[in-house]
């Protein structure tokens, strides 16, 4: 999985994970590799998964113009691919929580009210709040709101509950823009909220977390800003 072709590892890592679903798995440590070292000069992300007897092998790492720079981004790509609480994600993400997506998805095409909770992998709960959409410089955009409020200090960091946010874009999102519907979006955007809150106004003492897809093949990627 890479942005650039050819693919090339000018530095990379290498970790064993149990068998689960390859593209999955790729995505979710290309966007930790991303979050971890997105303020390096150069660097595009690079994640070969290949899935050997017993294991999911996972090479991670990408192209690197400057090579003084390869041991401290081998280090941090190590501390990435070597994270329990982000090993765990991935793992929940493509392998235990995939048959659940296509139940949710076939349930989620029914109308869905503010105040029924949603199920998430991370198991906090989860209420849809509002949908809206606008047209900023790069076309049309939808964006799901939805109440968390769990989230936020004393609660659920953002790294325990970004897998939510990827499941509901699948899941609750995507099965609501059909044709029928309307026009179809550039981007999804996912947002937690602490509170029911104004879009638009800035509320300092609510934690708000969000974060932006794209849809290709009934499938939300990562948008990085």
């Amino acid at each position: 999985m890479a942005r650039h072709l050819p693919a090339r590892f000018d530095v990379s890592v290498v970790s064993d994970l149990p068998l689960c679903d390859a593209g999955r798995l790729a995505r979710q440590v290309r966007q930790d590799m991303w979050r971890a070292l997105q303020r390096v000069r150069g660097f595009s992300p690079v994640v070969r998964v290949e899935r050997l007897e017993d294991v999911m092998r996972v090479t991670a790492g990408g192209r690197l113009p400057r090579s003084s720079q390869s041991a401290w981004v081998s280090e941090r790509l190590d501390a990435v691919l070597n994270d329990p609480r982000k090993r765990d994600r991935w793992l929940c993400w493509a392998n235990a929580c995939k048959h659940s997506v296509h139940v949710f998805a076939m349930m989620l095409a029914l109308p869905v009210f503010a105040s029924e909770p949603l199920e998430v992998p991370s198991g906090q709960p989860v209420t849809f709040h509002e949908m809206l959409w606008d047209r900023p410089g790069n076309g049309l955009v939808y964006r799901f709101r939805f109440v968390t409020p769990e989230i936020g200090q004393d609660g659920r960091e953002y790294e325990d509950v970004e897998i939510d946010m990827h499941h509901l874009c699948e899941t609750f999102a995507i099965p609501r823009l059909s044709p029928d519907v309307g026009p179809q979006p550039n981007q999804i955007v996912i947002s937690f909220s602490q509170e029911e809150t104004e879009f638009g106004v800035a509320t300092e003492d609510v934690t708000q977390f969000f974060e932006a897809y794209r849809v290709e093949d009934e499938t939300c990627i990562l948008e990085f800003f």
